[in-house]
């Protein structure tokens, strides 16, 4: 009988394991009128073993769970994907990503791409980071944010996380787009147009205000309205404060005073 693990109590009230093995030893006439038994202490390594199997099923449940795409390669080819990653790519299962016999660069819409983590990963000792764009199994293409570092432990191999950043992609370019428009509608108005901070200051002017105030649009900015405008600014700066101290627009008031020009 071998492996079985009974539990007993140690003199110091703590619960151990052992293994216990037992044989039995034949007399002259071929009965087995005796035993041999063998007893081990196990209870660390069982421990031991119990906590590897509890760290290797959290990790599987945050590896399969994760919201960001999770991956394991060589240099060349892909070993292990998260079903994350499979479904952003356009699989029906990390199974079939990791058979799909490509090379794992060309997944990337751009290879050198994935050059260049490598290089930059083997001279690292923790995760470099680029954005890239990738392409799916049905080719169409996407953004992404990757990090990558090398697995020291395995010769070859690198691992990281890939999130799907397209829609973040899309909002920075209509963002760009509304301030490009913005900025041309403020540069070119026929009105002066200013944006002023709480400390009174100029953050921007267009150029037919600067034209009204008699000054260059660099000698505005930073500058407060007094200093740019010392005549007006007691007409100007309690309209200013009212303005920021109740959220409520002034429109149409008509101020009298001089300009710098």
């Amino acid at each position: 009988v071998q492996n079985v693990h009974p539990a007993l109590l140690s003199p110091e009230g703590q619960r151990r394991l052992l293994r216990v093995s037992i044989a039995p030893i034949p007399d002259r006439l071929g009965r087995m009128s005796r035993v041999v038994a063998r007893l081990e202490d196990v209870t660390e390594r069982v421990e031991a073993e119990r906590a590897l199997r509890k760290s290797e099923e959290n990790f599987r449940s945050i590896f399969e769970n994760a919201p960001v795409g999770i991956y394991q390669s060589n240099f060349t080819r892909l070993l292990s994907v998260n079903p994350t990653l499979a479904r952003m790519f356009g699989y029906d299962s990390p199974a079939e990503m990791v058979a799909s016999s490509l090379e794992a660069e060309s997944f990337f819409v751009r290879r050198e791409q994935r050059a260049g983590l490598l290089r930059r990963a083997l001279e690292s000792d923790s995760f470099v980071q680029d954005e890239v764009e990738y392409r799916r199994k049905d080719g169409s293409t996407f953004f992404a944010s990757v990090r990558m570092r090398l697995v020291r432990e395995v010769a070859g191999s690198v691992e990281g996380f890939i999130e799907d950043i397209t829609e973040r992609k899309r909002l920075e370019a209509e963002l760009a787009l509304r301030e490009q428009r913005l900025n041309s509608f403020f540069n070119n108005a026929t009105a002066g147009l200013c944006i002023i901070d709480a400390d009174l200051r100029y953050v921007q002017v267009n150029e037919m205000l600067a034209k009204l105030n008699g000054l260059p649009v660099d000698e505005h900015t930073g500058k407060t309205v007094r200093e740019v405008l010392p005549k007006l600014a007691p007409v100007l700066e309690p309209i200013l404060r009212r303005v920021l101290d109740s959220g409520e627009p002034v429109l149409n008031r008509e101020v009298h005073g001089a300009t710098t020009g």
